[in-house]
């Protein structure tokens, strides 16, 4: 629950893509590793969070999803 409601019903309200929704509902699908990650980081759990052989590798898709979003939102 996130303030009192349930978070279906926040997101529910809400204008999110499919890949979104499906990982805060589920910490599920294309996403879900990258919420993991970052619930992990905010505990303080880093050597569990993150693997140092991917780093590249994550940074190349966060770099490639930034890319992304900004054409699909006009902002490049």
């Amino acid at each position: 629950m996130t303030a009192g409601l349930p978070m279906a019903s926040l997101v529910g309200k809400m204008h999110l893509s499919d890949d979104i929704r499906e990982v805060l509902l589920g910490n599920e699908g294309v996403y879900g590793p990258y919420l993991t990650m970052v619930l992990l980081l905010q505990r303080d759990k880093v050597e569990q969070a993150l693997d140092i052989d991917s780093l590249p590798g994550v940074g190349q898709a966060a770099f490639q999803w930034a890319q992304e979003s900004m054409r699909h939102t006009g902002a490049d």
